[in-house]
């Protein structure tokens, strides 16, 4: 997400948030909890997780993710931009010989 994120101009703590978002919904995507990843019960795991009171503190932050496009509006709420969700491995690592 790092190296993405000169597209998106994302804060530290805005790409310590999307990743939260991103990782708890990959978690409770196929239990039915959730359909989007940014659905109440995410937000409140989120939330925690982030050592935050109140989950709508991440309101803020959401506004801000979908106002620099790393978050997109669908028929049911937010989608993380599709370049930024990852596809397989979570981590990619550079050798530099």
């Amino acid at each position: 997400m790092k190296i993405l994120n000169g597209i998106f101009n994302l804060s530290p703590k805005e790409i310590e948030i999307l990743a939260a978002f991103i990782d708890n919904y990959n978690k409770h995507k196929n239990t039915g909890l959730a359909d989007s990843p940014f659905a109440t019960s995410i937000k409140k795991a989120v939330a925690k997780q982030l050592e935050m009171e109140n989950f709508n503190t991440l309101n803020p932050y959401i506004l801000s993710l979908k106002n620099k496009r790393a978050i997109v509006k669908v028929e049911k709420g937010y989608h993380v931009h599709p370049i930024l969700m990852p596809q397989g491995e979570s981590e990619i690592v550079f050798t530099l010989l």
